[in-house]
């Protein structure tokens, strides 16, 4: 860990930017990008003698914060968004597209670390019963020891082999693969989807659909088109030709499986415009989308009401702080926890 700086003290940083700033998200590359930005404009008056430091720590409070669940996509989008998945993976068609070979899932499987409050990205169980992990990385991993304990409690709760692949978006080109502790040998399989070519994966599309040719791997061409490297198109342009050619995608079947790839991958990297617009135009043209959507809506709502609450809870616990009510009793009249009392107390006194 940075500075010296221990996993409790992230875990108090962490509490109290989500005190003070109740960040919502629809993935945790969006949530990771707006937490980063308030760290950076808010760590003096939010962290006092940890403000200074905190610039270097953005990326550790943020993975922690992600790794807690804190901003994770409402669950039951995600549940119904994975089983598109299913359906979309269920062929080689990643080979061709990404060079991910024998991809045969038969089953998706839920995402948290049984009682580790963690989460990996997307979970499946192969047709040979071994489990096929797939994470999403914006940033270079600079080791793999979090994959690994990740993949170690995912060995610990289903005894079977595992097989991780980590997709890269961006500039990332290359990164580690291997990770040698002594008592283990750890490989992952990495995909960099920067250097593949989101032009061509157009292109490709377009071609087929003229002459009425759709395959399993133009799924994810057209998906996936925005993470690859552009040179010929803005990325505007691209956006507009995705969703041109999505629009001409005949079977609704497929059509909902480039909206899952496009929903639970590329929308991961989006600006918050192309984000609105997005998902404006998906809810237009599919019921997956919509269904997606509207469950993620509806989540939100209740999360607000749970927020608005909370937000007074906090309000309440300030002023009986500043009346100098001991933290214990405070925490019993406004049922914050006792660590969530003693941020507000070290904010307010």
């Amino acid at each position: 860990m940075p500075h010296g700086f221990s996993y409790s003290v992230l875990s108090r940083i962490a509490s109290g930017l989500m005190i003070e700033l109740r960040i919502r998200a629809q993935g945790p590359a969006e949530c990771g990008g707006r937490i980063r930005s308030r760290i950076l404009a808010n760590r003096s008056r939010h962290f006092g003698e940890h403000g200074q430091l905190l610039e270097f720590l953005a990326d550790d409070v943020v993975r922690f914060i992600i790794q807690g669940k804190r901003c994770q996509m409402p669950r039951d989008e995600k549940d119904i968004l994975i089983k598109a998945l299913t359906g979309a993976l269920s062929e080689d068609a990643l080979l061709e597209v990404l060079g991910i070979a024998e991809a045969h899932v038969v089953e998706p499987l839920p995402t948290e670390l049984d009682t580790w409050k963690q989460q990996v990205d997307m979970l499946w169980r192969m047709k040979d019963g071994a489990l096929f992990h797939m994470e999403f990385q914006t940033t270079r991993e600079l080791t793999l020891h979090r994959f690994l304990l990740y993949d170690a409690r995912l060995a610990y709760q289903y005894h079977a082999r595992i097989r991780t692949v980590v997709l890269y978006h961006g500039n990332v080109m290359d990164a580690t693969d291997v990770l040698n502790i002594g008592t283990a040998h750890y490989h992952v399989e990495n995909v960099y989807l920067g250097a593949l070519d989101g032009d061509a994966a157009l292109d490709t599309v377009a071609g087929h659909l003229g002459v009425n040719i759709w395959t399993p791997a133009d799924r994810w061409r057209l998906s996936l088109a925005l993470t690859m490297k552009l040179t010929r198109r803005s990325r505007p342009e691209a956006l507009d030709a995705m969703l041109d050619l999505l629009h001409q995608v005949p079977d609704e079947q497929e059509r909902n499986f480039v909206v899952a790839g496009i929903l639970g991958l590329t929308e991961r990297i989006l600006t918050d415009a192309e984000h609105i617009r997005l998902r404006k135009e998906l809810m237009q043209m599919s019921r997956l989308a919509k269904e997606i959507l509207e469950e993620g809506r509806e989540e939100g709502r209740e999360e607000g009401k749970k927020e608005g609450s909370y937000a007074k809870a906090v309000e309440v616990a300030k002023k009986l702080l500043a009346d100098g009510m001991p933290s214990q009793k405070v925490a019993l009249i406004t049922a914050l926890t006792p660590d969530e009392v003693e941020i507000i107390r070290r904010q307010v006194l």
